[in-house]
């Protein structure tokens, strides 16, 4: 795995939230999609919180504390040989950033802290809508979801940014991808940043 600084490894998770859970049962995977809320002050490596329908067969999972993977898929880009000094060996590649966090979950079985992380999820993404319902509202919700964490006891991240090419390949990566996607571009700030990390 690449060694990445903590600070972007904290940025992705938090811009690119909306994650993949995977949990591995004796009956096969279970695989959810699902934004996390990522508490990085709560335990040793952070805490996740999310929340799902109870109907969700991932949901009677967790309630057996289940070891679960969570994915976060940052930026990524084709990186074409062309943009390289020339060389007989260049191929096509992809540069790429990801980030693994694993952890047991735990269901979160008190109501009015279940409410709080659900509402919490909400402010990070709405400056407009307010969560606010009656005790009686709210309580009938929170019947049919399943709130719960993951405390975090790994994290692997790797971010694949052209770091085994020269300055002069990289910074023509990074040009070209300038020229391209809303997410090349971000693939590009990515690298940019890598640079800076490194230098």
């Amino acid at each position: 795995m690449q060694k990445t600084d903590s600070a972007q490894v904290l940025e992705l998770v938090k811009t690119y939230n909306f994650a993949t859970m995977i949990v591995s049962l004796d009956s096969g995977l279970q695989i959810s999609h699902l934004p996390f809320h990522y508490v990085q002050n709560d335990g040793a490596f952070g805490t996740l919180y999310a929340h799902m329908a109870i109907a969700n067969r991932q949901a009677r999972s967790l309630k057996e504390g289940a070891e679960v993977t969570v994915i976060f898929q940052g930026p990524h880009s084709y990186i074409s040989p062309a943009w390289y000094a020339p060389k007989p060996d260049n191929v096509p590649t992809w540069n790429y950033t990801v980030v693994h966090m694993r952890g047991p979950a735990k269901v979160i079985s008190d109501g009015v802290e279940a409410f709080a992380q659900m509402r919490e999820l909400v402010e990070l993404h709405d400056s407009v809508f307010t969560l606010d319902l009656t005790e009686e509202d709210r309580d009938d919700m929170m019947q049919a979801i399943c709130v719960f964490k993951i405390e975090v006891a790994n994290i692997d991240a790797k971010f694949k940014l052209s770091q085994n090419r020269s300055e002069f390949d990289q910074g023509n990566v990074i040009k070209h991808l300038k020229k391209g996607s809303p997410l090349d571009h971000e693939t590009a700030r990515y690298m940019e940043n890598t640079k800076k990390i490194d230098s």
